[in-house]
């Protein structure tokens, strides 16, 4: 939503923030990497079973889901902000941020991807952990640093 909001903002003439920092961002609702999404499902509790049903819910009514609105992967990123995606490696979401790496790198831009392996949906939200520890310490460096 970050990046989708980010987007509208251009569009309408209001400024950018600092950076973008999508957390686990669903950003390809069309699933173009649907190979690699399956292979991640089991090992992701969070999401892995749940992705079409994701799908339709935030996408109802689109016939071309590889439209930026429904996947800003996708989008003419002119005029954004720096992009940080946050990515956990055994989610099935994280091919999303690679799908942006590489619109992006065509646009000449330049979007950083960190993914923490081991970690699965949101894992920089869970409180406690090592690993959410982490991801929230690197967030902080880049947003705040």
């Amino acid at each position: 939503m970050s990046l989708a909001l980010a987007l509208w903002a251009r569009d309408a003439g209001l400024p950018q923030p600092k950076v973008i920092a999508p957390v686990s961002p669903m950003l390809d609702l069309s699933e173009a990497d649907e190979e690699m999404r399956e292979l991640l499902a089991p090992s992701d509790p969070m999401i892995g079973s749940l992705l079409g049903d994701v799908v339709e819910y935030w996408a109802p009514g689109f016939s071309d889901l590889a439209k930026w609105e429904p996947s800003p992967a996708y989008a003419d990123l002119t005029g954004i902000a720096p992009i940080h995606v946050f990515a956990g490696g055994r989610e099935v979401l994280m091919p999303d941020a690679f799908i942006l790496k590489q619109n992006a790198k065509e646009q000449g831009m330049d979007v950083q991807v960190h993914v923490y392996e081991g970690t699965w949906h949101c894992a920089g939200t869970m409180l406690g952990t090592p690993e959410s520890d982490r991801i929230r310490e690197d967030m902080f460096e880049i947003l705040f640093g």
